[in-house]
């Protein structure tokens, strides 16, 4: 119970026994729990289960310690990444518990990665808003690790990218003036010349300034 509940939402007794490490049926113990009313199986989705209530689950992960949280997310991202290879939509996931397991530098670039696959997908899926959210915690992780001025960069323009063309005009055209900053600070011509034109055609009031 406590991997499902860092795992926080729908689960299924593979990705909690991957993230646990063990080999030991899950079967009976998610019985005894469907039979206290802590877990349930998820309607229309079979193999699926959650929590009956956030409460219950929220309880439960906060009886963890710090050092448990940390620990278990760390875990739960290795499981997701195997998960996320065949699904890049699930980048958002392991970026998420990376950035909840006390990340070091290496954690925070493997979180900017994933985010940024996620961010991909999401662009695939043409949901540009999800991509931006994506986007929004790579450029965070890339920044929290030290990463180098062309990659904030170039992350900048695809934040800055996805956020026009989800209608976010006055954020993207900030993110690509900061982006464009960063590429003429690093001698990256090109790099600042895609950051000018991310924001082109609009009559914005914020643009036209």
């Amino acid at each position: 119970m406590a991997a499902a509940s860092v795992l926080g939402g729908d689960f299924t007794p593979d990705l909690v026994k991957s993230v646990c490490g063990t080999a030991d049926d899950l079967a009976s113990a998610l019985s005894a729990a469907a039979a206290s009313g802590l877990v349930a199986p998820v309607p229309g989705r079979p193999g699926w289960w959650r929590f009956t209530h956030a409460l219950l689950r929220d309880g439960v992960y906060a009886s963890l310690s710090e050092a448990q949280r940390a620990g278990w997310h760390r875990r739960a991202a290795a499981a997701l990444e195997r998960e996320a290879r065949k699904s890049p939509d699930r980048g958002g996931e392991v970026a998420g518990h990376l950035l909840a397991a006390a990340p070091d530098a290496q954690d925070l670039r493997s979180a900017a990665h994933w985010a940024a696959t996620a961010a991909t997908a999401a662009t695939y899926a043409l949901a540009f808003e999800d991509a931006a959210r994506y986007l929004a915690t790579a450029v965070t992780a890339a920044q929290r690790a030290g990463t180098d001025d062309p990659q904030q960069a170039r992350l900048l323009v695809e934040f800055a990218t996805a956020e026009y063309r989800a209608g976010q005009l006055a954020a993207s055209l900030k993110h690509a003036e900061t982006a464009a900053d960063l590429a003429d600070r690093s001698g990256q011509p090109e790099l600042a010349a895609a950051a000018a034109l991310v924001v082109r055609g609009v009559g914005h009031p914020d643009v036209a300034n």
